[in-house]
């Protein structure tokens, strides 16, 4: 009996609960998307596995600042922003930006690997998973504190709500930039059906003139910004919003 204990009271047995506890809604949810792409399997699963990676260089972020202080942009804004709500601002919208240029890195990437992208549904598919990939990571290191803290009534509140509604945003998130890099993938057909259609992005066209280059080089580039930017602008909202207790 006391050799279960001690198993139990390990590090291991922690992170290995943990980790057990957040795959549950990646099954969940991995059969709800793509139970019909069977014969995807092996890239479902290596996108799903890139996206656990990329909590990496969040963490490797927040291990540089904690060894070099001075780099630390948190404790910048702790040290020259003094209001408030100016501050849970900066603070969870810096989150947003930071987590989803993490995982906005793994579909481009993808686009110039061995894995075929040849619809915009593909990219929203696989940034879904890249999502999902953050989320598991992300959920083992909370679900860890909560077996830790030994609270169980508290971590089981923490699971559903992490497992329901964090891992959906997100992949939501994460599909917003997926669609948006769908967008600039294939731009020039789109630039060319529009064209017929007597549409035209002015906007782009002028910038393009004002910076001396093609339109149908530029446009990719505002595709796919803009994708990351709208999710960084959502990832931020839905930080905010908890932190400050509008939950639904």
């Amino acid at each position: 009996m006391e050799f279960w204990q001690n198993i139990v009271g390990t590090d291991i047995f922690k992170y290995s609960a943990a980790a057990l506890m957040a795959l549950i809604p990646v099954f969940v949810w991995i059969y709800v998307w793509f139970k019909k792409n069977q014969q995807e399997s092996k890239h479902i699963f290596f996108v799903f596995f890139l996206g656990t990676l990329t909590v990496l260089p969040i963490l490797g972020l927040q291990l540089l600042w904690m060894y070099h202080p001075e780099l630390d942009v948190y404790g910048y804004i702790n040290a020259s922003v003094t209001n408030p709500l100016i501050w849970f601002t900066v603070t969870y919208m810096l989150a947003g930006v930071l987590e989803e240029l993490a995982k906005g890195s793994i579909i481009y990437w993808l686009g110039f690997s061995s894995i075929q992208i040849k619809t915009i549904n593909n990219c929203i598919k696989y940034n879904l998973l890249v999502g999902l990939g953050f989320a598991f990571s992300e959920n083992i290191l909370y679900f860890y504190s909560g077996i830790r803290g030994g609270d169980f009534l508290n971590l089981f509140g923490v699971f559903m709500f992490r497992g329901m509604f964090t891992v959906c945003a997100h992949m939501i998130f994460s599909s917003i930039v997926g669609y948006f890099y769908g967008l600039a993938k294939f731009s020039d057909p789109i630039v060319k059906q529009e064209k017929w259609q007597g549409r035209e992005h002015k906007l782009v066209r002028w910038y393009a003139h004002l910076k001396g280059t093609d339109p149908r080089r530029l446009l990719p580039k505002i595709k796919w910004w803009t994708g990351v930017l709208i999710a960084m602008i959502m990832h931020g909202a839905y930080n905010l919003s908890l932190i400050s207790g509008y939950i639904w």
